[in-house]
């Protein structure tokens, strides 16, 4: 059994901004995955540094960046494209749809619209994460858990501050 953090938008200098509670989950994981906008090589570097294996692309506001705008890969069997999205909102799924029709993924992964999904639209999970900061759908930040055995899944979009709850008690 294989555990995933995945994040996106960001928008952080630091991986502070994340929060104790998040940082410590993804310390915990398997393997990261960040769909873009981190905004800084510095949030990157201290993200590599504290992921077990890290997967991350660039997004729009990572200028400079080195991050492959599109990568494609196997978790414990299950072939997952992760892409940050581009464009209008509206339509970002076709895109993406059409991004990796040829690479016979069954989950993609993306961020740009910082609005949480977790998804099956014609037999491949679409999972957005959100933003752990600047949502545009909720208050809060929310990021997604990932849970991998064998050829089946898990996901679910998880808020910050129910995590921030859970290490209270």
């Amino acid at each position: 059994m294989l555990k995933a953090i995945i994040i996106s938008d960001t928008h952080a200098g630091t991986i502070e901004k994340l929060g104790p509670a998040l940082i410590s989950r993804i310390k915990a994981a398997d393997v990261v995955i960040h769909a873009g906008d981190a905004d800084t090589d510095d949030f990157m570097s201290e993200l590599k540094k504290i992921s077990r294996s890290l997967y991350a692309v660039r997004g729009n506001c990572d200028w400079g960046s080195d991050l492959p705008p599109k990568i494609v890969f196997n978790i414990e069997g299950l072939r997952v494209g992760v892409s940050h999205g581009t464009g209008n909102y509206a339509n970002v799924i076709d895109r993406l749809s059409y991004l990796f029709s040829d690479d016979d993924v069954k989950m993609i992964i993306f961020g740009h619209t910082h609005v949480p999904i977790n998804e099956d639209i014609e037999g491949v999970r679409f999972i957005n994460p959100g933003s752990t900061s600047l949502n545009r759908s909720l208050k809060y930040g929310t990021f997604a858990e990932l849970t991998v055995e064998g050829s089946s899944f898990t996901a679910r979009i998880v808020s910050v501050e129910d995590i921030k709850e859970e290490d209270a008690l």
